[in-house]
């Protein structure tokens, strides 16, 4: 019983953690660069966004998902992997999740996105390649795996729900 609680708790209350990762991580981000944002030159400038754009950007779907599970009608998270069926608001989490993606993939490759997290190593991990043109081609990857992995799931939920 008491696992079954913990499972309907953390399930539902996903959301929640999305967003609190979302801001712990730009709590973090505002403390290791309050010295370069205090600066008044370009390179502030793009701290200062990027470090104001993070919690817009990665909290935006947990958010929507949020308004979905407790106003919308959503019965769990489990109805935002498959989005046909399950209404207005899980709609709204995957086009929120695809301009997070739009906007990630414009700001690194047209942006100089890739530029500056290699100029700013500490923001991604040590194993992430270190010069902007591999950067891209890594990013790049992830993304058609993303891509792809989706795709079949897609395919496999649509083809058990109607097809067989």
């Amino acid at each position: 019983m008491v696992d079954a609680c913990v499972f309907l708790l953390v399930t539902n209350c996903l959301w929640v953690f999305i967003i609190l990762v979302g801001l712990v991580w730009t709590l973090t981000l505002r403390s290791r660069f309050r010295d370069q944002m205090a600066q008044n030159t370009l390179e502030a400038q793009r701290v200062r966004k990027f470090v104001w754009a993070v919690p817009f950007v990665l909290t935006m779907p947990g958010v929507v998902m949020g308004f979905g599970l407790t106003i919308g009608g959503v019965p769990s998270v489990f109805s935002y992997v498959v989005p046909w069926g399950s209404g207005a608001w899980v709609w709204s989490f995957w086009c929120c999740v695809l301009l997070v993606v739009a906007v990630q993939t414009y700001w690194l490759y047209f942006g100089r996105g890739a530029e500056f997290l290699v100029a700013h190593r500490s923001l991604i991990p040590g194993w992430i390649p270190s010069t902007p043109r591999r950067l891209k081609i890594f990013y790049g990857l992830v993304l058609a795996w993303n891509i792809v992995f989706f795709a079949a799931l897609w395919l496999l939920c649509f083809w058990a729900t109607y097809c067989l």
